[in-house]
């Protein structure tokens, strides 16, 4: 009787550790983040190719002053007008859009661009569109002007 007992619990106590160590591994604990960028001069169609740049919100001062968020990732929409990136932990983003318009004639740089905040969460794919207004801005070509 002690001889089955044993076996019993045994074989229990290995089925409940190998339930825990298989079924940790399958959790996925990233965070996903899909941004599509909107062009408000083409009828809010994706931008294929714009620049997307993810950076921690903005914090405020006890001065009352601001904060930039530093940058978490940048890069450029695929064909669809879509960035795809991804993040260890969750956390509260502001995502900037860029489309880029040079000036031919004038031989000028020119940028419009939106904003938008967003939260990721564990495990999720979090959507943001964002949608780039139709004031142009001054400025060079290079995405590290942003």
């Amino acid at each position: 009787m002690k001889k089955k007992t044993f076996r019993f619990f045994g074989i229990l106590l290995i089925s409940v550790l190998s339930t825990v160590a298989f079924s940790s591994c399958d959790k996925d604990t990233w965070c996903y983040l899909d941004v599509t960028v909107l062009d408000s001069n083409n009828n809010n169609a994706p931008s294929p190719f714009a620049w997307v740049k993810v950076q921690y919100v903005k914090t405020s001062q006890n001065d009352g002053t601001e904060v930039v968020g530093t940058i978490a990732d940048t890069g450029q929409c695929n064909a669809q007008g879509v960035y795809s990136t991804r993040f260890a932990a969750p956390a509260i983003f502001t995502i900037v859009a860029r489309i880029d318009e040079p000036d031919t004639i004038n031989h000028k740089l020119y940028y419009r661009q939106g904003e938008k905040s967003v939260r990721l969460k564990e495990g999720e794919v979090v959507t943001a569109s964002v949608k780039v207004i139709s004031d142009k801005i001054l400025g060079r070509a290079d995405f590290q002007e942003i």
